[in-house]
């Protein structure tokens, strides 16, 4: 039976939710984490090793990652456990990028997973771009206590999904704290001082405004306004 991509993935990563990366960003956040990236990472050259006690030995694997934006390329080497698994925290050319592989006989599931540090600000912090693919193997059809399978020469690539924080605000609350932190800035409900024409000077007080969800008003006009004297 096949196993889910999901399996090594899921007990690993902290609770989170695709959401697609232009949904109510900042400029900077757009800035930092960017957009989903089609074919972000290319898998190719597996190469394990399987034994027949992994208590004894364990089994291993090799492969090759290339990024396709930087169009740098590791070759990385894994020891298995349980004769299926190994996990890669951070690689040599970037120290934010996980690797999980799991294998099922001939065939091997890979998730890469990328951390984009405090990308979204103190309050929500890290963002991720996530990423899946397989690689299938052939293999000799008697089993040693040596068995060496390598893939069937077809590269695996995987998408960069960008994924954010499990709570992500929708628009509309993100909406209302962006309209009050300018309400804020702008002191709009503070006291509005008029000079009284033909006279001295008077302080004069308004009503606080009224707000729409939307775009703040501008302030009413003062109330309770005494004549000047003659």
């Amino acid at each position: 039976m096949k196993l889910s991509l999901f399996t090594a993935l899921v007990p690993l990563l902290p609770s989170i939710s695709a959401i697609p990366a232009s949904s109510h960003l900042s400029p900077r956040q757009q800035r930092c984490i960017g957009d989903s990236e089609p074919g972000l990472w290319v898998v190719e050259n597996l190469e394990v090793e399987y034994t027949g006690d992994e208590v004894l030995q364990r089994g291993n694997a090799t492969f090759t990652l290339t990024n396709t934006n930087t169009e740098v390329t590791d070759t990385l080497r894994c020891s298995l456990r349980a004769n299926y698994i190994c996990e890669f925290y951070g690689i040599p050319s970037d120290p934010n990028l996980d690797i999980w592989l799991q294998l099922n006989l001939n065939v091997a599931s890979f998730t890469l997973n990328k951390t984009l540090p405090d990308c979204l600000g103190p309050e929500w912090g890290d963002a991720w771009i996530v990423g899946q693919t397989e690689l299938y193997l052939e293999c000799p059809q008697e089993w040693t206590d040596k068995m060496v399978c390598q893939d069937d020469g077809i590269k695996g690539v995987a998408d960069g999904d960008v994924v954010l924080p499990e709570g992500w605000p929708n628009g509309r609350e993100d909406e209302k704290r962006e309209v009050a932190a300018e309400n804020r800035q702008d002191g709009v409900d503070q006291v509005v001082r008029k000079r009284i024409s033909g006279g001295g000077s008077q302080a004069e007080y308004a009503q606080p405004h009224q707000q729409t969800e939307r775009r703040k008003t501008r302030p009413v006009q003062p109330v309770g306004e005494e004549e000047a004297e003659a």
